[in-house]
């Protein structure tokens, strides 16, 4: 149990190491070739890589602070709740176990040139552009580009353990201090709220009251509950001819006999 728990744990730091964009995880190299690509964009690329930059920023600091949170922050838990815990099977083990070697081995496939690698996997999906590229920069500037791209992933871990390690206090301080800021981010700047407002209320305003309650209610069902009323209606009044009196019958076709004559004397 416990070697299942260290191993669990081993995988959720590696997985966090790549996915922040640390070297030597796959995730470092993956994250240098868009920024590098980005870099030499012709339009904004400078921009853009600065966005980028940032975003990794934010990318590294979210992932250490869910490790954090999950494996070594303080329990949240009952011991209640202590009851309902158990291992995972090996179903859901063992793919996370391949997905963590994966992400410490796969992006020596794609070590960039500047490191002494041949990057196999960006040649092979787009050789001409990479050749073009390899042409027109120069390897000291995506050797700093990637300094750059890597001190962003160590603020980003910085922040996260200062925010929940060194001072766990100072969030809620920042958050109270920027009160009107941290509602909008809280909030997902109100995205899902404009996006019920403007599109899921109208549609399901419309679907029930004029798809439901008129075009099926009234329109469909009035149609179908219609044609039945006037066959059953119909049926009612005909099944009086078919009552089983001979006399009735008689009747009917005297009655028959009579309208014919009718016609033919007009």
């Amino acid at each position: 149990m416990n070697l299942a728990i260290n191993a669990r744990d081993a995988m959720g730091d590696g997985g966090t190491i790549a996915i922040a964009g640390i070297p030597p995880l796959a995730g470092f190299f993956s994250k240098d070739a868009i920024l590098w690509g980005v870099w030499n964009y012709p339009n904004y690329g400078k921009r853009l890589w600065l966005v980028g930059v940032i975003a990794a920023t934010f990318t590294s600091f979210y992932m250490f602070r869910l490790l954090i949170l999950t494996f070594y922050g303080t329990p949240r838990y009952t011991e209640h709740d202590v009851h309902h815990v158990h291992e995972s099977p090996n179903s859901m083990l063992i793919p996370l176990a391949v997905l963590a070697i994966f992400s410490i081995v796969a992006g020596f496939f794609g070590v960039p040139a500047v490191l002494g690698g041949g990057n196999h996997i960006e040649h092979f999906l787009n050789p001409e552009s990479v050749a073009a590229v390899s042409e027109s920069a120069g390897g000291t500037t995506e050797a700093l580009l990637m300094a750059a791209s890597t001190g962003a992933a160590l603020a980003g871990l910085f922040l996260a353990y200062l925010f929940y390690v060194a001072k766990p206090s100072l969030p809620e301080t920042l958050a109270g201090k920027a009160h009107a800021m941290y509602s909008i981010m809280v909030n997902k700047y109100y995205v899902d709220e404009v996006y019920d407002a403007v599109i899921v209320s109208p549609v399901l305003h419309t679907s029930r009251e004029f798809l439901w309650k008129f075009v099926d209610v009234v329109m469909i069902d009035g149609a179908v509950n219609g044609v039945g009323k006037v066959v059953r209606g119909a049926a009612g009044g005909l099944r009086h001819m078919q009552s089983g009196y001979v006399r009735a019958y008689a009747g009917w076709i005297l009655l028959g006999g009579v309208l014919i004559v009718v016609w033919f004397l007009r």
